[in-house]
């Protein structure tokens, strides 16, 4: 049962890195960040706090912000994300609330697939994105919308099973991957069709974790 565990979170890992390496984080007014500065740090959480308790923030200073922190987080040491990890909160109201514009919630998407990227506490913290991403990821129109929320949820539930266990109970699961993975356009730009994936991880007899995640497997998790 482990080792079959083992590679099904090997290869979601494998997959997620390969997309990750070309897609999150890479903006040139950033590249020069020193991923062990304490600078960095106290950069983010000056920013963190400045999203959080600001209330005079226009929404393109919002939408600044949470691009920087997430950018930042990405490419900082652990200790970064861990400080981004403070405003996953607020991002995940802003991109609930229904005054927060389709522009701004592809930017708070982004932002928390970067801070969350391989961080299994900062996966934690991101549970309550979860349904609104899996809402997201149902409306396909646009299809790059869709497609983005899906890979943010494929870097929320990469290497950690409690994540995968929540994001099964989210409702309409399996209908929204569909629709987002049998859009007929191609993949541009992505190294995988990440619903797909999903769809094999969580539903295949052949991948395991059908067997991985059924009722008596949780049970056993949970003792």
């Amino acid at each position: 049962m482990l080792s079959a565990a083992g590679h099904v979170f090997s290869l979601l890992k494998r997959k997620v890195e390969k997309t990750t390496a070309h897609y999150l984080g890479h903006d040139v007014d950033l590249q020069d960040v020193d991923a062990e500065s304490d600078l960095t740090i106290r950069e983010i959480n000056n920013l963190a706090k400045n999203l959080m308790f600001n209330g005079s923030l226009t929404t393109e200073e919002k939408e600044e912000l949470v691009s920087k922190i997430g950018h930042l987080a990405y490419m900082g040491a652990p200790e970064a994300g861990r400080t981004a990890a403070t405003c996953l909160n607020e991002m995940i109201t802003l991109l609930k609330s229904r005054s927060t514009s389709e522009t701004f919630k592809d930017k708070i998407v982004m932002a928390i697939s970067e801070i969350c990227y391989l961080n299994r506490d900062n996966q934690n913290r991101a549970v309550a994105a979860l349904p609104v991403l899996v809402e997201m990821m149902g409306n396909i129109s646009p299809v790059h919308r869709s497609r983005l929320a899906c890979y943010c949820i494929t870097c929320l539930v990469c290497n950690n099973y409690t994540m995968l266990i929540q994001l099964q109970d989210v409702p309409e699961l399996k209908e929204n991957l569909l629709t987002c993975r049998n859009v007929r356009s191609p993949w541009t730009g992505w190294s995988d069709n990440y619903a797909d994936l999903l769809i094999d991880i969580l539903y295949s007899e052949t991948s395991g974790a059908s067997h991985l995640l059924s009722s008596s497997y949780r049970s056993d998790m949970t003792r």
